[in-house]
């Protein structure tokens, strides 16, 4: 029963080290994906499908017209 301890301890933290990298990963993409469909570039079925389970989608997208500082919502 001791041993369990040790080991369950270090299975949590590789699954911790995990799910923060992955939280990273998924953060990356989103800024990427945020700042594609803010762009002027066509969207394709599959670009648009991902952008909506990434949350980025484009109702809420500028003009195309890129501004300094902050902008008015």
């Amino acid at each position: 029963m001791n041993a369990i301890f040790p080991v369950l301890i270090i299975v949590l933290a590789l699954a911790a080290g995990a799910l923060v990298v992955l939280a990273l990963v998924i953060a990356g993409i989103h800024g990427d994906e945020r700042r594609i469909s803010l762009g002027d570039a066509p969207q394709t079925c599959a670009g648009v499908l991902a952008r909506r389970v990434l949350g980025v989608h484009g109702s809420h997208a500028t003009t195309g017209r890129r501004t300094r500082g902050r902008t008015r919502r």
